[in-house]
């Protein structure tokens, strides 16, 4: 009886042993791996911005005279030069309320008299927010995060149908380029490249932009950055105060991690490991990189020389952290 025991636990023994062998030794191998396999895929580089600022063209027409106002385009109609937007007969008030008062003041001298006509084409819109004389493309290079952070889209309903002299009545946005304005930390910064071109998403809606400017400000430790955009989005018409989501970069091609990536005489490369387990250097040229991961080009990718140069194919093995003495071999 004893003998059987014996035997039983030298058997569950092996059995234990066999386990540890066949589970836990590879995983402290994989510990120990150095390389790993290049498969294609996709890199994307993006920023999400919590607070930027629209600016756009705008002019804001006030009432000449006391009138009674009656709407003759709608809401966000694009309307030629010259346009009749409001019809206008004197009457109307004689004060001007308290809410269209402090409007006027912000405003000041940017608005512009009417007698229901437009003087540019545009977007009109029965809206404004008192940033229309500030918020202009010429005070671009001048913004500040100071100035910006206490504005939020604060509009004020212009609709009326009767007026007093000086009353804000309309705003016209010129059609065409408007900008986003937002700032960020010297390292976020660092992803964006003047003339550059940006996927930005606000408002659900994606829109392609450029980079115009990228610009320390004076005083404080943000960075400016300022998109221009072409296209339309209706955000742009009624708000002042957004978020954003920018693609900055998105590429497919073999993957690469960046620490795997080293310089030989200049030119930026990886050490792959041959069917023999000598290391060679082979040349790479990327396309996208998140700082972590990097696509580049696959079997063969053109130098700044107008030069066919052969570079990684799928599944080569990459060096994942190349030492010196890695280095070192590959040179000789």
């Amino acid at each position: 009886m004893k003998k059987k025991w014996t035997v039983l636990t030298i058997y569950l023994g092996l059995l234990v042993i066999l386990g540890v062998i066949i589970y836990a030794v590879p995983s402290l191998l994989g510990l120990l791996d150095r390389t790993y396999i290049t498969e294609y895929g996709e890199v994307q580089v993006t920023d999400e911005v919590s607070d930027a600022w629209i600016v756009r063209d705008d002019t804001v027409y006030c009432a000449k005279e006391n009138s009674d106002v009656a709407a003759l385009v709608k809401e966000k109609q694009l309307v030629k030069g010259k346009s009749h937007i409001l019809s206008m007969k004197s009457g109307g008030n004689n004060t001007l309320g308290p809410k269209y008062m402090n409007l006027k003041q912000k405003l000041g001298d940017s608005m512009r008299d009417t007698s229901g006509y437009c003087k540019g084409s545009g977007y009109v819109t029965f809206t404004a927010d008192g940033e229309e004389g500030t918020l202009t493309p010429s005070a671009l290079d001048k913004l500040t995060e100071s100035d910006l952070k206490s504005i939020g889209n604060d509009n004020i309903d212009l609709t009326v149908s009767s007026c007093s002299e000086g009353q804000p009545l309309f705003r016209v946005t010129k059609n065409g380029r408007w900008w986003l304005v937002f700032f960020t930390d010297k390292a976020a910064a660092k992803k964006y490249t003047v003339g550059s071109a940006i996927r930005t998403t606000l408002n659900e809606k994606t829109v392609d932009t450029t980079v115009r400017s990228v610009d320390s400000v004076k005083g404080e430790d943000q960075v400016r950055v300022v998109l221009t955009c072409k296209e339309y989005h209706p955000s742009y018409l009624t708000e002042r105060k957004v978020s954003l989501s920018n693609e900055i970069e998105s590429d497919k091609g073999l993957l690469v991690k960046e620490e795997s990536i080293i310089k030989v005489n200049g030119q930026k490369g990886v050490l792959v490991k041959n069917k023999v387990g000598r290391n060679y250097f082979v040349p790479i040229k990327i396309k996208a990189s998140d700082g972590e991961t990097a696509a580049v080009y696959e079997d063969l990718y053109m130098n700044s020389k107008g030069e066919f140069v052969e570079t990684l194919g799928n599944y080569d093995e990459i060096v994942q952290s190349p030492s010196k003495s890695d280095i070192k071999e590959a040179k000789k």
